[in-house]
Formats: structure tokens, C-alpha cells, sequence
């Protein structure tokens, strides 16, 4: 049941991620769905394959290269679910910082 939830909240947070940033367009449930759920696979992946290179650049930069992992996971997501399309990677980027920050807040308010 944790995982259904997760997914759900993480669509909604992608979903409303698309109705704040200029460049990213979520079209509905459905692709906001497909999306949380392959978005989190790409993340999970992408950070596997190049921890060797990302744990250190991420401690150099103070964890801005976390930043620019997640929009590449995000315009890769967006490459593949039809119906969530990012047009440039700086819309990539804010849309990251954006989903960061949703995510922080929602943790900050449930507390998990």
C-alpha cells in the first residue's frame, strides 16, 4: 500500500510541478502516473550507474550536481511518457529545484 501512496503523491507533485514551471507540461493523470513511476526508475538508475562520478561532483558542488542529475532523470522521463513534455533543459532544472522543494515541504508537513 506504501508504494500505491508514494506514486500517487509523487504524481500529483509532477502534475503540479508542470502547472508552476514555464517549458513543462503534464497532460493529465495518466501521464502524471507514468511518469512518477518511471521517474523513479530513471533516478534510481541513473544514480547507480554513475555513482562513481556523481558522489564526488555532487560534495564539490554542495549538492548542486544532485540538481542537474534529477533534470536529466526528468527530461529522460520526459522523452519517453507521452503526455509530460519539457521543451528546454533549463525547464528541466527548475522544474527539479521545484519538485525538490515540493517534496521537502510535503516531508516537513507529514513529517516522514
Amino acid at each position: 500500500m506504501g508504494f500505491v501512496i508514494h506514486t500517487l503523491v509523487s504524481a500529483v507533485l509532477l502534475f503540479l510541478m508542470g502547472r508552476l514551471v514555464g517549458g513543462i507540461h503534464v497532460r493529465d493523470a495518466r501521464a502524471a502516473i507514468v511518469g512518477a513511476l518511471l521517474l523513479g526508475f530513471v533516478n534510481w538508475a541513473l544514480w547507480k550507474v554513475l555513482a562513481i562520478v556523481a558522489v564526488p561532483l555532487t560534495i564539490l558542488t554542495l549538492g548542486l550536481f544532485a540538481i542537474v542529475m534529477n533534470a536529466i532523470a526528468l527530461k529522460l522521463t520526459a522523452a519517453v511518457v507521452r503526455g509530460f513534455d519539457i521543451r528546454t533543459f533549463g525547464a528541466a532544472l527548475m522544474g527539479a529545484v521545484t519538485l525538490g522543494l515540493m517534496n521537502l515541504v510535503l516531508k516537513l508537513l507529514i513529517g516522514s
